[in-house]
């Protein structure tokens, strides 16, 4: 949720990076959580990699706050949760959600109410987490 209100396609940010030429259509944040581990891949092609990374960077360390406004958080909750209701629309992604989440202990059917219990201090917090000593990147020059 954090990434998608920050980077998402209809970001503030999102359209800075798109018209400062940082980034192209390609540009993609990919968010995995396991058990004991989460990273967040961020993709993207740009003539300037290394002035996408310091603003990548700093956004996420330091002026995120400022983008993450409670509007933009209760805004793209409700759509989060309108997306994940409609996705229960399809039997075979309710089949993999039942899966996915009875392995973790807790029922396909709670989710809605854990994604209604989030509150914006939780997604604050959650974004205090994330250090500059955390991050790795990899780039990665066309031959």
């Amino acid at each position: 949720m954090l990434m998608n209100i920050l980077l998402g396609n209809s970001s503030r940010v999102y359209a800075k990076l798109l018209e400062d030429k940082l980034i192209n259509q390609s540009f993609f944040v990919n968010v995995t959580y396991e058990k004991n581990a989460e990273n967040i891949m961020i993709y993207a092609e740009s003539k300037h990699v290394r002035r996408l990374k310091k603003v990548l960077i700093e956004l996420l360390t330091e002026t995120a706050k400022n983008e993450l406004t409670e509007s933009a958080f209760l805004r793209y909750k409700k759509v989060y949760l309108g997306q994940f209701i409609f996705a229960l629309n399809n039997l075979e992604t309710k089949a993999y959600l039942y899966g996915k989440y009875h392995q973790m202990g807790s029922s396909l059917f709670e989710v809605v109410d854990l994604l209604q219990d989030i509150t914006y201090q939780d997604v604050l917090f959650a974004l205090g987490l994330i250090e500059k000593k955390y991050i790795a990147t990899l780039i990665h020059k066309k031959a």
